[in-house]
């Protein structure tokens, strides 16, 4: 199950695909950044929509960590395309049959498939956290890090 996991990173850091929607995502999170505006695909409750509106203020690199803790749901949207090449490259080459005629059961596949999807969108979290930390700070100064 390691070598699926590390097939399918090989397969997904060798696709263009994966490569223009991860620079999307830097562009699209660090032009919010830059036009100080937060977004959010969802229903948002009075209290966030109160944070919100005191994050419009002051984007700090604190500030704009929890500005963009309200828009953490924006990051499926970039996985989508991730997992799509991630399963769909098995479905549309048929080299589903190639890895279950090697030995592997259909839950291990799926299983391997689903640790790469986790490990993935775990990096992708990490990636939006931290994209967000650098470039608020870079741009409107640091803040109070408590």
């Amino acid at each position: 199950m390691i070598n699926m996991i590390r097939a399918d990173f090989y397969r997904l850091l060798r696709s263009r695909g994966f490569w223009i929607s991860q620079i999307l995502f830097v562009t699209f999170f660090s032009f919010l950044i830059f036009a100080k505006s937060a977004g959010n695909a969802g229903i948002m409750r009075q209290e966030a929509v109160s944070i919100d509106d005191k994050l419009v203020r002051t984007w700090t690199a604190a500030n704009t960590m929890q500005a963009f803790s309200l828009m953490s749901s924006m990051v499926v949207f970039f996985l989508l395309a991730s997992t799509m090449i991630l399963i769909g490259t098995d479905l549309t080459h048929r080299t589903i049959k190639n890895q279950l005629t090697s030995g592997i059961s259909r839950g291990t596949f799926f299983i391997s498939k689903y640790l790469t999807f986790f490990i993935l969108s775990f990096c992708q979290l990490i990636a939006f956290y931290g994209l967000a930390f650098v470039v608020g700070g870079l741009k409107n100064g640091w803040g109070d890090l408590t």
